[in-house]
């Protein structure tokens, strides 16, 4: 009996020794990485983020000079000015003959006198003692006081309205050359302006 627990004993405590040796000698199985989906799924949003940011920041660098141009732009996109040049004149005048037969026969030949007109208010006669009165320009003659209560008058003189406010008075050649080209330009303005708006409308589609 004692033999046989003996044979036993012996035939375990060999094989104890021999497993250290076994588990030495077989070689390690490849580690394998197991990634959840969640993971991967994370992964991938934060790539999305990564890239719209991206797609964002390079989209903003594109208009920042477009919002520029268009935000100076803006201050002059104004209404365009009502202009009108009222004449003070005097069928009297050798000054105001040659300005009718000169510089206001130029101007009922240019296509600007439909945007800008010039209204005709003049004297029949009048006494270098009596002077010029409001009165003797008829329906004009509130103008006439308003433009050239602080002024010097003479003929020909002229005031340049925009609607129903004075925008500047003077008088002579002078004046008038002045008053036609600040017209000229604002038509030009109003022209431009036009364009502009008409190019953000279609743009904007």
């Amino acid at each position: 009996m004692l033999g046989r627990v003996a044979g036993v004993f012996a035939v375990a405590l060999g094989i104890g020794m021999l497993l250290p040796d076994i588990q030495r000698d077989t070689p390690d199985a490849p580690a394998v990485k197991i990634e959840s989906s969640d993971n991967a799924d994370i992964r991938t949003a934060d790539s999305s983020s990564v890239q719209t940011r991206r797609t964002v920041k390079q989209r903003q660098r594109v208009e920042a000079p477009e919002r520029e141009r268009r935000r100076r732009l803006e201050p002059e996109l104004r209404q365009p000015k009502s202009y009108e040049i009222i004449y003070l004149g005097s069928e009297a005048c050798p000054a105001c003959r040659r300005w009718e037969a000169d510089q206001y026969a130029d101007w009922r030949r240019d296509p600007i006198r439909r945007k800008v007109p010039v209204r005709m208010a003049e004297v029949e006669r009048f006494s270098v003692n009596r002077g010029v009165r409001g009165e003797d320009f008829g329906r004009y003659h509130r103008i006439y006081e308003r433009a050239f209560k602080d002024r010097r008058f003479a003929f020909p003189s002229f005031v340049l309205m925009d609607g129903r406010q004075i925008v500047d008075a003077g008088t002579g050649a002078r004046t008038w050359n002045r008053f036609a080209h600040m017209a000229r330009e604002e038509v030009q303005y109003a022209e431009w302006r036009e364009e502009v708006l008409r190019r953000q409308r279609s743009a904007g589609r």
